[in-house]
């Protein structure tokens, strides 16, 4: 989401420079027509959509596109602007004129920039009033050039579309990628870390995982084993987990699990449904909690917390924290 928004703002802010030029070209159209009729009211229509661009510019445009109400301002942002497009053509004899061609730049920013939703109404606005301009004010309007008009008009965008829509889906997958775990799925190391510090300082516990005797698995049966072994650790974390938990594999046969609003009874309950789980696996595990805020209030506290917790498990001795049951593949899941 907040790599989307950044592409809007940035989008935005790229349509600022064309809005001038454009602007700047319709003052000269009209100094080099100035014999031809409306020529005053077309430079005041070029005015101003170069004034009100300047004025947007000055806009925190930051805070506006990632404000409740980004969507209406910016349509109706757009439809002023086609607005403005209508007079001018309309004032240079109809969809005759060459400055019907302008009305591609709104559409195409909102085909690159919009959501659907948005980009339909723009859609909407600019086609309505090209069709209003080619039968209102053309001199003998022809019908089936309105209709040609209104065709490419409304495809020629479409191009765009295409190419936005396949940039975004890589970009999304790229920023998927960047952040997942590439054996497991899970998050990695990184991404956990950032959504871990997203969810502080609210409440939550945080469970801390290893799997025991990993090396032996690998040095015994194999890396081809051991992936497998840790992929159904995953798939157990991910059996027993909320919507809304955050899970990742920080490294090795490292896990952690931590589940934003639960309090230490919530979180043993979850050890224990996980080590229910594992015994359906071919190894075995040992875990450890911390609580937010009573064991640790920041991020690295917390973890360093959960991981005593769990190395304490290991040791099969008092634990730093509360008793805690061993995911071991035991049915009754407690300590062994």
């Amino acid at each position: 989401m907040e790599t989307d928004l950044r592409h809007r703002a940035r989008s935005v802010r790229a349509s600022f420079a064309p809005t001038y030029g454009l602007s700047l070209l319709g003052w000269v159209y009209a100094a080099l027509t100035w014999n031809e009729p409306n020529r005053p009211l077309m430079a005041t229509a070029f005015a101003v959509a170069a004034l009100s661009t300047l004025a947007l510019a000055r806009l925190p445009m930051d805070r506006i596109v990632a404000g409740r109400w980004r969507e209406p301002f910016f349509v109706s942002w757009s439809v002023s602007i086609i607005a403005l497009i209508a007079a001018i053509v309309a004032a240079d004899g109809g969809i005759t004129s060459p400055t019907t061609l302008i009305y591609l730049f709104p559409l195409l920013f909102a085909s690159l920039s919009y959501p659907v939703r948005s980009m339909a109404i723009v859609y909407a606005a600019a086609l309505s009033s090209y069709a209003v301009v080619g039968v209102a004010f053309t001199p003998d309007p022809d019908p089936a050039r309105v209709l040609m008009g209104l065709a490419c008009l409304g495809f020629a965008p479409f191009v765009g579309v295409l190419q936005a829509r396949e940039h975004d889906r890589e970009r999304r997958e790229l920023t998927r990628s960047a952040k997942t775990d590439a054996l497991t799925g899970l998050l990695n190391h990184t991404a956990f870390k950032e959504q871990l510090d997203a969810a502080l300082p609210g409440p939550m516990a945080l469970i801390a995982l290893d799997v025991d005797r990993f090396k032996m698995v690998n040095d015994l049966q194999g890396h081809a084993a051991g992936d497998a072994a840790l992929r159904s650790v995953a798939d157990a974390i991910r059996s027993v987990v909320r919507g809304g938990d955050i899970c990742g594999r920080m490294g090795g046969d490292e896990f952690m699990v931590a589940l934003p609003g639960a309090d230490r009874a919530i979180a043993q309950r979850v050890v224990e449904r996980l080590a229910l789980a594992l015994s359906l696996t071919p190894v075995t595990a040992s875990a450890g909690l911390a609580v937010c805020p009573e064991d640790a209030a920041e991020r690295d506290a917390l973890m360093h917390a959960a991981d005593a917790a769990m190395y304490a498990d290991k040791r099969n001795r008092t634990r730093t924290h509360d008793e805690i049951p061993r995911c071991s593949p035991s049915s009754s899941g407690s300590t062994t």
